[in-house]
């Protein structure tokens, strides 16, 4: 953006005698803007020092991977290479640095960057002859390669260099006019008498022209190796068949020792773990110690270098005829237990009752199973426009369809009941389970599905819930029929006596007439209670402080608890708990709770019972405890049945009560007991709002 602005204005302001690349620190200089010319100048120079790193960094690493830790390795099999890979770094780091700074020296500012660049660009381009040669041309060998491009290089420093270092003082002009020692056709500018081109033209010819003639002489002298042969055959024309050439495989400690040999040992560790995988040496197979090589060699050149990486692999270690044939029997019983695996799955899916499926990514049925066509009625032959959809009543496509379509968009399972339609239009239950298939890149294939036929299942639960309820009936029914048989034998008997005319005694008469009266009364208590919980119940939810509800039932149980010589004690009792409850509902359910406590404990020494109201988060918590005779966990389970009780006297209705009450209120009662260790009932109420009327039956 503002190179031409510069250059412009450099012409325009300096003239044509000052130096282009000086343009832009002359221009602020000029404008006596000396701030500007030193913020130019830290700029250029902070850039100049970055380029210097990193080029001598980059260049030192090449040099040290591609030329000294080869030669390292094919001369003296010296194993500390991390270390020779190290100093000749930084050796090269220096030289490089210490090269510059004498050719800055040597060529003082004279060069143009522009002139530079052209040298440097025409120095690159003498690898081009066996990079191009190499492509078109399979005789090619890596003598020829180097032959060219050393004497290439040689050309090029000799007709370019030569002259640029001749203007700047350090040979004498007589090279150039005369030639060395006096030989006129070896002038740098005018090599073998060619004349008429610039210098650039010049240097370009001849180092190109004997860079490409050296290739092809030599490499037609000389003879192709191995390497050479496959690399020729790789890249040159139609590929040929060459002998199977097999890499080493490595063991693991072999690896672990070549890692502590060329790699810092809290290094190789780490590099250790991530090539194993979690794996253990034992669990690796062949084709996993063939893959490990591979990755071993690719991590090990990360930090010695392509060249080193494969000269310490392939140089130290063959494999043998027995490793090779013992690799081709675990790729052949590797693919005869996959196709063992791919039978058996396929026998499993047809097999299989349920509706097993394939579909494409827009949904279309790939394959179906045989237990899937004889559900949905479907011939062998799929129509291709037939969807998982159609497997759908309608009102379940649309009730379900989107969300099954977001589901396999974003690559996530779905699950659910539907009703399923079959070919000939017949419903039925069912439930859908649609997974996602992705290949290895992560991206969706289709979609594998099961829909499983309910109808049967439906069935047998319809008849495990009437079962359920008769059986529920018949235990009400035999309960009911247990506690009215007692104050009918009492009523009978007295019945028995009056009409017999055993006593004319009229307080006999009246205390037989009374007898009958209280049992009539037991009777329609019972019938009371049984119709309580029976009877469709209505809540009238209203916000009420838990305290004013649970006062008077504490007052009721403590007058009670003293005539049984139990102690009722409040422990805690917050009155700012609110809750929306229907307040005499829960006070029959606070009635009963402390009714049971209070005559569990009469029947221990130090009998008492202690009462707590609190809040805990977004709930109300009533506790009730008592240090009786405690419950059995056999009978912890049945508690809340209908007519269960262990107690001589009682319905057994009570706490059947009170569970029904705190369903309705969507509170929780938690009981904690032992036997001999007394009993804990914790009544959990929410504390948010309900409506004002709530119904259940």
């Amino acid at each position: 953006m503002f190179v031409l602005p510069i250059a412009l204005g450099g012409l325009l302001v300096l003239g044509g005698g000052a130096s282009a690349d000086s343009f832009i620190l002359a221009l602020p200089l000029h404008a006596n803007a000396g701030f500007v010319a030193v913020i130019v100048f830290l700029g250029g120079f902070s850039a100049a020092t970055a380029m210097i790193v990193v080029d001598s960094l980059a260049l030192s690493k090449m040099i040290s991977n591609d030329i000294v830790l080869p030669f390292i390795l094919r001369r003296w099999r010296f194993e500390e290479v991390y270390w020779a890979s190290l100093a000749s770094t930084r050796l090269g780091i220096l030289v490089v640095v210490a090269l510059g700074f004498i050719w800055a020296r040597m060529e003082a500012g004279q060069l143009l960057l522009v002139e530079m660049g052209l040298l440097s660009f025409i120095a690159v381009t003498q690898c081009a002859p066996a990079v191009l040669l190499g492509l078109y041309w399979r005789r090619g060998t890596r003598k020829g390669a180097f032959a060219g491009i050393s004497l290439g290089f040689a050309l090029w420093f000799y007709t370019l260099i030569i002259p640029a270092l001749v203007r700047e003082g350090i040979f004498p002009p007589t090279l150039l006019a005369d030639g060395p020692l006096g030989v006129g056709w070896l002038r740098p500018t005018e090599l073998f008498g060619l004349a008429g081109l610039d210098t650039i033209s010049h240097g370009v010819f001849w180092s190109l022209f004997v860079n490409a003639g050296a290739y092809l002489l030599v490499s037609i002298a000389t003879t192709q190796d191995a390497d050479e042969r496959s690399q020729a055959a790789a890249f040159v024309g139609v590929p040929q068949a060459e002998p199977a050439r097999i890499p080493a495989i490595l063991s693991v400690p072999e690896i672990e020792r070549l890692l502590h040999l060329y790699v810092p040992a809290e290094e190789a560790a780490a590099i250790l773990r991530e090539l194993l995988g979690g794996k253990t040496p034992r669990e690796l197979s062949l084709p996993d110690l063939l893959d490990l090589r591979i990755r071993f060699e690719r991590m090990l050149a990360a930090s010695l270098g392509a060249a080193a990486a494969r000269y310490i692999v392939e140089d130290r270690f063959t494999i043998s005829k027995g490793e090779a044939q013992e690799l081709v029997e675990s790729f052949q019983t590797m693919q005869r237990s996959l196709g063992k695996s791919e039978r058996l799955l396929a026998s499993v899916v047809e097999s299989v009752e349920d509706c097993i499926f394939t579909t494409d990514i827009d949904g279309r049925l790939i394959t179906i199973n045989p237990a899937g066509r004889r559900l949905l009625g479907h011939p062998p032959s799929t129509p291709e426009a037939l969807t998982y959809l159609d497997a759908l009543d309608e009102a379940d496509r649309r009730r379900v369809g989107p969300a099954i379509q977001r589901a396999v968009a974003e690559g996530r399972p779905w699950l659910g009941s539907v009703n399923g339609l079959t070919r000939g239009r017949r419903r039925f239950p069912a439930h859908l389970a649609i997974s996602c298939v992705f290949d290895a890149r992560g991206q969706i294939l289709g979609t594998v599905g099961v829909l499983r036929d309910l109808t049967e299942q439906v069935a047998t639960q319809r008849r495990l819930i009437q079962r359920e309820k008769l059986a529920s009936l018949g235990e009400m029914a035999a309960g009911m029929a247990h506690e009215i048989r007692n104050p009918l034998g009492g009523i009978k008997m007295a019945t028995n006596l009056l009409s017999s005319g055993v006593s004319d005694d009229k307080r006999i008469s009246q205390e037989m007439a009374q007898s009958i009266m209280s049992g009539i009364a037991e009777i329609e208590a019972i019938i009371a209670e049984l119709l309580d919980y029976a009877r469709e119940t209505r809540l009238d939810c209203q916000e009420y402080a838990l305290g004013r509800v649970l006062a008077p039932v504490v007052e009721a149980c403590t007058a009670d608890g003293a005539q049984r010589g139990v102690r009722v004690e409040v422990v805690r009792l917050d009155h700012e708990v609110v809750a929306s409850v229907d307040g005499p509902r829960l006070r029959q359910v606070f009635a009963n709770v402390m009714k049971n406590a209070v005559e569990a404990a009469e029947r221990t020494p130090d009998a008492s019972v202690t009462v707590s109201l609190y809040q805990r988060h977004t709930v109300a918590v009533v506790e009730v405890a008592d240090n009786g005779v405690g419950i059995a966990p056999e009978h912890r389970e049945k508690i809340f049945l209908p007519f269960y009780t262990t107690k001589p006297t009682g319905t057994g209705l009570g706490m059947a009560i009170v569970k029904k009450i705190m369903d309705l209120h969507g509170g929780e009662i938690d009981i904690e007991s032992a036997p001999g260790r007394g009993t804990t009932v914790r009544l959990t109420l929410p504390r948010s709002p309900l409506p004002a009327v709530v119904e259940a039956g």
